[in-house]
């Protein structure tokens, strides 16, 4: 059930007040005079109270050499004098803001020729005070950087200019591309010829030299700093620890250090986990046969002994990335040579041939026949060795695995099979002489007498035989 209050007169106060202390709590004089003024304070127009001029940098958070804009509220009519006092303390520069209303103004800080004609060239923290009439209203900061982030990413280009691919291994022989971002440590926004004209960015290349980048306006979203390189056939490899390092001619500064490389135990071979970068050794193209020395053809059937077998091998440095690749490295293409140091070798052998243990046979039948050493044509460019059949070779399926090398360091092999081709039964190819020879020993003395013996007996008879008749 709902209780209304009582009419309450300032002649009824007090004693409604006496009766409410008894009743419910005790209160103070404090509350007495809010109850009094309660109607007046309501009944009261409301007044804006009047604000303070405020200070400002925008942004708070600046590179050298870049602008901020030093930003000054006014509640109402009046000028003001805003000064810079830069890290050292000392290097100050004032500027005097005009107000014929409530307002708001900003002007640049940090160009030598329009606002506060200063430039941003302190690391630190920038004192901005406001001040009217001699006495400071207020004051605020802004902090100055010199630092540069830097984002680097290494291309193969492929079989046109348009296309490349992100990686982190490299051959030698291809062109290789580092892609550098070089974007200011406050703003984030990118650095670009157009803004830096002195900006100078490089990258070490594999050899541990600088190389310069040169700005490419077409990548996305701004340009990046680039530059393309290739190896030769005997130029470093092994884990390459790029640097790029970036300036923009104002001050400010970067570096990039690529992580080492390492390859995670997680898993091994071609699927094995690798950060950082790297340059291969190329691979060699050997295109190997086995020819019948004295016909020129290739050996096909029956080895017989005293045959010669003819192992030829062309070894060549190509194109790395394919037929159709853009890629003409010069220097690189050409063919394995006695001035590139090359060492040739072919294993003759019969049986299946382990690829991962470079071995014949193994679980199955077959083994290594000869090891032969192959020798440099410079008049066919051809790696070329011989061998003679003997005879006794086991018959089955054989093949030469012929394997190359140059004096690069490490060096960058290949290796290259010819055609299977078989030898379907031992050929021994005896004398007729040896044949008279083995004869004689076998057959012992005293069957020649026997025989002797039989003829002279068979001779008797037939002479008797003749004279009956």
């Amino acid at each position: 059930m709902e209780r209304s209050l009582p009419n309450i007169t300032p002649r009824n106060l007090t004693r409604y007040v006496s009766k409410v202390r008894k009743r419910v709590l005790p209160i103070g004089p404090m509350v007495l005079l809010a109850v009094l003024l309660l109607p007046a304070l309501v009944s009261a127009p409301y007044v804006e109270a009047q604000g303070s001029a405020t200070v400002a940098a925008e942004p708070l958070f600046i590179n050298l050499g870049l602008t901020t804009s030093i930003v000054v509220k006014s509640p109402e009519a009046g000028n003001y004098t805003v000064v810079v006092t830069k890290p050292d303390g000392a290097s100050q520069a004032e500027l005097n803001y005009s107000f014929v209303e409530q307002n708001e103004t900003r002007e640049t800080y940090g160009n030598a020729t329009m606002g506060f004609r200063s430039v941003i060239d302190q690391v630190g923290t920038y004192r901005v005070s406001l001040r009217r009439g001699g006495e400071q209203v207020t004051e605020a900061t802004f902090f100055a950087t010199d630092k540069l982030v830097l984002d680097l990413t290494v291309a193969n280009s492929g079989t046109s200019d348009n296309v490349c691919y992100i990686s982190n291994q490299f051959t030698r022989g291809t062109s290789i591309v580092p892609r550098i971002y070089v974007q200011y440590a406050s703003t984030g926004e990118y650095m670009t010829l157009a803004d830096s004209p002195k900006a100078v960015v490089t990258f070490t290349l594999p050899n541990g030299t600088k190389m310069q980048a040169l700005f490419a306006s077409y990548l996305p979203p701004k340009g990046a700093w680039r530059n393309c390189f290739r190896q030769n056939w005997d130029d470093y490899a092994g884990p390459w620890n790029i640097t790029a390092e970036a300036s923009d001619g104002k001050g400010n500064y970067g570096i990039f250090v690529s992580y080492p490389t390492v390859t995670l135990p997680l898993r091994t071979g071609p699927l094995a986990l690798r950060f950082g970068y790297e340059i291969l050794p190329a691979p060699l193209t050997v295109t190997a046969s086995v020819l019948d020395a004295a016909t020129g053809k290739n050996a096909t059937t029956t080895l017989s002994a005293g045959q010669r077998l003819r192992i030829e091998a062309k070894v060549e440095y190509l194109p790395p990335l394919g037929p159709l690749s853009r890629e003409w490295p010069e220097g690189y293409l050409g063919l394995l040579n006695t001035t590139r140091g090359g060492v040739v070798t072919a294993k003759l052998g019969w049986g299946f041939y382990n690829e991962t243990a470079k071995t014949f046979g193994g679980k199955s039948p077959g083994g290594l026949v000869a090891t032969i050493p192959l020798t440099y044509s410079e008049a066919t460019g051809l790696w070329v060795g011989t061998y003679n059949v003997t005879g006794t070779e086991p018959k089955g399926d054989y093949m030469a695995v012929v394997e190359a090398r140059d004096r690069a360091n490490p060096p960058n092999t290949g290796t290259g099979r010819t055609a299977l081709f078989q030898v379907v039964e031992k050929v021994v190819e005896v004398p007729v002489e040896r044949i008279v020879e083995r004869i004689v020993e076998v057959v012992p003395v005293w069957a020649y007498g026997a025989m002797a013996g039989l003829l002279v007996i068979g001779a008797i008879v037939g002479v008797a035989v003749t004279r009956r008749k």
